[in-house]
């Protein structure tokens, strides 16, 4: 009987848990999108003046893609081992194994921060190119 109250206290911690990461994980995105967008027009400066020093499409691509690479994953990089070690650390204080459920968790929200990369990617890069030609 114990087992059974455990494990149902477990999944709701684990239910819990999940939805305020999707919180804080759409508040982020959130954030980093709108970001990207108010700094648009200082950006198209920028690269107005090295367009005129002979930067092409391929290389534009390849600088915007290498600062939203750093934009949108180095947060995640960096909660993915502030949350290693705060997991390692709960894993001495419950009886069973959380590294499952958390490597499961992490590439869920990895996934889908992915796929709001190449969406938001391809969205900045037309905006930026309509400005620029």
């Amino acid at each position: 009987m114990e087992w059974i109250a455990a494990r149902q206290k477990n999944g709701i911690l684990l239910l819990v848990s999940g939805l305020v990461g999707l919180v804080f994980f759409t508040f982020a995105a959130s954030f980093i999108y709108f970001r990207l967008y108010a700094d648009l027009q200082r950006d198209e400066q920028q690269y107005q003046m090295i367009a005129k020093v002979g930067l092409s499409r391929k290389e534009l691509n390849k600088i915007v893609t290498h600062q939203l690479v750093l934009m949108f994953f180095l947060p995640i990089a960096m909660a993915i081992v502030h949350s290693s070690v705060a997991f390692t650390a709960l894993q001495q204080l419950v009886d069973f194994s959380l590294m499952q459920h958390t490597i499961k968790i992490f590439l869920f929200f990895l996934s889908v921060l992915t796929v709001f990369f190449f969406v938001t990617r391809s969205r900045y890069l037309a905006r930026l190119y309509h400005k620029l030609v």
